[in-house]
């Protein structure tokens, strides 16, 4: 038995194909973020409630994958928004279709974001943090 024949009998090649394409189509996604614009959250601590992008008109909140991470491309111009359990937000500012956010948040940020204009620091507001 030749090594071809031994190669394709125990499966290997398809294998072998199936984790290429894998590859092939993971890197290409990542690419596409890259090249539409994107905003890829990665929640380090649990503390994030909702990633949103909003402009006049609509508000689009992001995918949430495993282990805490939130991905959108939307294609839209506006505001760029981190909400945290706690109540509070961190805005990333003006978001383009062109725009990369990539950001790792934690604890911390969320405890150092500001209060949204709605709301006010005051006894009738306790942040479940």
């Amino acid at each position: 038995m030749s090594f071809a024949d031994r190669y394709n009998a125990d499966g290997s090649r398809i294998r072998a194909v199936l984790a290429i394409f894998a590859l092939i189509g993971f890197g290409f996604g990542w690419v596409l973020l890259y090249a539409q614009g994107s905003m890829v959250i990665l929640d380090a601590d649990g503390v994030v409630d909702e990633v949103v992008l909003r402009d006049s008109s609509r508000q689009v909140s992001a995918m949430q994958l495993v282990g805490g991470l939130y991905v959108t491309n939307a294609h839209l111009e506006g505001e760029a928004l981190v909400r945290c359990r706690n109540g509070r937000e961190i805005n990333y500012g003006y978001y383009t279709a062109a725009t990369h956010i990539w950001q790792t948040i934690e604890a911390s940020d969320c405890k150092n974001a500001r209060l949204p204009s709605t709301l006010t620091a005051s006894a009738s507001y306790t942040p479940n943090a």
